[in-house]
């Protein structure tokens, strides 16, 4: 299938192109109108000038099919990161914990990083819960359930799928005894934190890392498409990418319930999370100096 974007996003993203962007292009738009006054002939003149200037300067009209970032979560800065030393015995008994993958950082409601861990529990053999701890009180402040399907699990290899959901994915191959997949079921954020959602999913591709290399599903319901779209995952249908691209854009959150679209992260999804996960892995600082 050819990818291809819809009239409406190409529509919106030729009024942004033509759109003044600093002062010197709001002062010519306001000179080819003020050419008016002068005559129609030399104001059509100076208004082409404008356009060909800023078509010419224009970037490229963006692909909502394709990846070009992904959203993930913030740095923290070394102060952020000093500060952990105020937690070193609860870090430090949180380390012996085998279902602990380490330390990161959330914004909460006032947009300062606060410290907080991340649990995974195996639940069965086709069914792992990730949660997210606050460090400092240890609130639950979100949790995702995966169904992994990997090369190593008897799950995948007796041929089952959950709830009858059909074998072929866009960009993972044919069947799931071909290649590893995560199946995500559901990411929540329970708290007034923000990114837990990403840090979340952060977690659960550095868990599957080595089985399915990225290859994560997800069934986004109701108004969730273009929060998943910013994290990287895309739909085999290019109108409905372009409509998730808009909103993800605009910052908006849908009006209307959007229904269940089966999504998909894309090579380059895939490869900008791996580069997270090996830069700036979630694990435990090291608290042996001052």
């Amino acid at each position: 299938m050819t990818a291809h974007i819809s009239p409406c996003n190409q529509l919106t993203n030729i009024i942004e192109i033509f759109q003044p962007r600093c002062k010197k292009e709001w002062a010519a738009l306001g000179l080819s109108c003020a050419t008016l006054l002068i005559s129609s002939g030399t104001a059509i003149v100076a208004g082409i000038g404008y356009l060909g200037y800023k078509w010419a300067t224009a970037d490229k009209l963006p692909n909502p099919n394709t990846v070009q970032t992904i959203y993930t979560p913030p740095h923290p800065s070394k102060t952020d990161l000093l500060n952990l030393h105020l937690h070193r015995e609860k870090i430090a008994k949180l380390n012996r914990d085998p279902q602990v993958m380490g330390i990161t950082f959330a914004p909460d409601k006032r947009g300062h990083l606060s410290p907080i861990y991340i649990k995974c529990t195996e639940l069965n053999a086709h069914t792992t819960y990730f949660f997210a701890h606050d460090l400092t009180n240890d609130a639950r402040l979100g949790f995702a359930i995966t169904h992994p399907f990997l090369k190593s699990n008897q799950y995948l290899k007796e041929g089952h799928w959950i709830c009858g959901r059909p074998k072929e994915y866009a960009g993972y191959g044919s069947s799931p005894e071909e290649v590893g997949k995560v199946l995500l079921e559901q990411v929540t954020n329970e708290s007034t934190y923000k990114n837990i959602g990403v840090i979340l999913n952060k977690a659960i591709h550095q868990k599957f890392e080595n089985e399915c290399q990225g290859r994560i599903i997800i069934d986004a319901v109701r108004v969730t498409q273009p929060y998943h779209y910013k994290m990287g995952f895309r739909t085999a249908d290019s109108e409905k990418n372009s409509l998730y691209a808009q909103y993800a854009k605009e910052h908006q959150i849908p009006h209307r319930d959007l229904g269940s679209v089966s999504m998909h992260l894309p090579d380059r999804a895939r490869q900008l999370w791996l580069d997270e996960i090996h830069n700036r892995p979630i694990g435990f600082p090291d608290l042996s100096g001052e």
